[in-house]
């Protein structure tokens, strides 16, 4: 999870280790905790200089260029999942524009663990918050892409069904999100409900634009597969633009491959609301 406070970022990972781990991290963790910058430097100066590069890094290099980097901002849990394995939590804070800190506080790792339970308990697999611009949303896919292609449990067709859904909603999100400091505002999540998977985006919207974007939606829904093939390649072939100035082919697209577009509308104020788009697979 990564979140910016102020003019830093908190960086918090959850893997799992082996029991038999814990007290040997534990124990470096303290000792980097303990050392002031000079002390942290001369001991990075001394492992560099004595470095054996091994299946399992470089001595624990790693772990001292972090606590120089973040001021020793270094938080960490361990959470005792059975009795071969744990989850290790591991949190540190930087500032990317200075050197020093900007004096906003390390967030407890239990904000962490606690938004790491509710993704497990609720079967999310990722949740991102912020800008859709085109660069991001192709990062976006590329992850879910990799996830897809080593993932054994699910077949090609359905590894390409959900991939080609995705693309499509956060196309949508990316060319109908407002722009607010330059950025795409907006969020998406997938995850599994009930053996289906979930994808869902939301962004805001002009509340001028609502009336027409829900009778698109509307529209979809009520159409059969056969109406929708041939509403598809008939936009296709009269390139058809709708009120909301775009053909309309992703929501076509959508709608053929899904069983219902469900969609929230939750206003903001006079000018705008949030709309919320969520499809099972």
């Amino acid at each position: 999870m990564i979140r910016v406070l102020g003019d830093s970022y908190v960086i918090s990972t959850a893997n799992l280790i082996k029991n038999e781990n814990v007290d040997g991290i534990e124990n470096k963790l303290l000792k980097l905790k303990s050392l002031d910058k000079d002390q942290l430097k001369a001991l990075h100066n001394e492992v560099l200089g004595s470095l054996k590069i091994t299946d399992k890094g470089g001595a624990g290099l790693g772990l001292i260029d972090m606590a120089r980097k973040t001021n020793n901002e270094l938080v960490y849990n361990f959470e005792k999942v059975d009795d071969v394995f744990s989850f290790f939590y591991f949190q540190l804070k930087f500032n990317p524009k200075s050197t020093e800190d900007d004096n906003t506080p390390n967030p407890p790792i239990s904000i962490a663990k606690g938004f790491h339970d509710v993704m497990d308990q609720n079967n999310t697999y990722m949740v991102y918050k912020g800008d859709f611009s085109h660069e991001n949303v192709l990062t976006i896919l590329k992850i879910i892409e990799r996830n897809l292609q080593i993932n054994p449990f699910e077949s090609k067709s359905l590894k390409s069904l959900i991939y080609l859904v995705l693309t499509e909603l956060l196309q949508n999100l990316t060319k109908h999100a407002l722009t607010h400091n330059n950025k795409k505002l907006g969020a998406f999540l997938i995850g599994k409900h009930f053996n289906k998977y979930v994808i869902s985006t939301g962004n805001f919207i002009e509340n001028a634009k609502i009336a027409a974007f829900e009778e698109k939606i509307k529209s979809m829904n009520s159409k059969s597969k056969e109406e929708l093939r041939e509403t598809y390649i008939d936009t296709i072939k009269n390139g058809y633009i709708d009120s909301l100035g775009n053909s309309g082919l992703g929501f076509i697209q959508i709608a053929k491959e899904c069983d219902q577009i469900n969609n929230k509308i939750f206003k903001v104020n006079d000018e705008y609301s949030f709309l919320t788009l969520s499809v099972n697979i």
